[in-house]
């Protein structure tokens, strides 16, 4: 059922079920998600305490994975999941016997957390893409490289697992066609990314405050796609301009600026291998 429908520009935002929604929406170029990873919450050791985002995603069932049959391969072309490492060798099976071909790519972070909790460093994310025929990436070899460096830092949005702008642009830049979705859109940054280079959107969320949210932050992407706020200023300055905030707050979103300046994205320059 769908509990609203907001339009901004050429994004069409839906809160609801996606496995009652997405169905429903007829075909696309580009299915691209940052889906619920299955993973086991529990653990941390002394680093616990400073894990609490682990508790955020456990209260909100964010760890229980997410049905593959979500991925209807007659209505996508083209198809980007992120993934848990511990899901990549059943979702791989599962894209490789529905799509001509596919890539594990990765987000490699520079400043992980330093644990281990008896496994490896969480240094590095998975995404795969996968497409038939006409759904190829496209772009120069930088572009076409198979992974992302990047900082990671705690996100200032009310999310457990925000996705940087950077990472999403990395991916969204080489994918060919125009109407993207997003079935678990969370608080709206594949939107964000799909507006600067031009595409149709549409995103489904089941969670209300974090569908606000994709709102605001698309409904901002529009207002300048090249010179977006990042996610710090959003938080401060919401839908308001620079004028009608008050001396603390206008003081806040120059510190915000500042920091987002000082700590760039860094994207790899080398091509992918064979």
């Amino acid at each position: 059922m769908i509990r609203r429908k907001e339009v901004i520009g050429d994004a069409t935002l839906f809160l609801g079920d996606a496995y009652e929604i997405a169905p429903t929406l007829g075909a696309f170029d580009i299915l691209f998600s940052d889906p619920q990873y299955e993973f086991d919450t529990s653990g941390g050791g002394k680093f616990r305490k400073d894990r609490a985002y682990l508790d955020d995603i456990q209260e909100q069932g964010l760890n229980k994975g997410f049905d593959h049959a979500i991925i209807n391969t007659l209505l996508y072309r083209s198809v980007v999941l992120f993934c848990h490492n511990e899901q990549l060798p059943e979702l791989s099976l599962y894209l490789k016997g529905s799509f001509h071909r596919f890539c594990v790519m990765a987000w490699h972070k520079r400043n992980p957390m330093p644990v281990a909790n008896k496994h490896y460093v969480p240094d590095t994310e998975f995404f795969i893409h996968a497409w038939n025929k006409g759904g190829h990436p496209e772009g120069d070899l930088a572009a076409l490289s198979r992974y992302v460096l990047t900082n990671n830092g705690k996100s200032p949005l009310p999310h457990p697992s925000v996705k940087p702008i950077s990472v999403m642009d990395k991916v969204m830049r080489v994918l060919r066609g125009h109407t993207v979705l997003d079935p678990f859109m969370g608080t709206g940054s594949t939107g964000v990314s799909a507006v600067a280079f031009g595409k149709s959107f549409t995103g489904i969320e089941i969670n209300e405050k974090h569908f606000d949210l994709a709102c605001r932050r698309i409904e901002n992407a529009y207002r300048d796609p090249v010179r977006r706020l990042s996610d710090a200023e959003l938080a401060v300055v919401g839908s308001r301009k620079f004028h009608e905030l008050s001396p603390a707050e206008q003081e806040a979103f120059n510190a915000a600026m500042t920091a987002a300046k000082n700590v760039p994205d860094v994207w790899t320059e080398q091509a992918g291998g064979a």
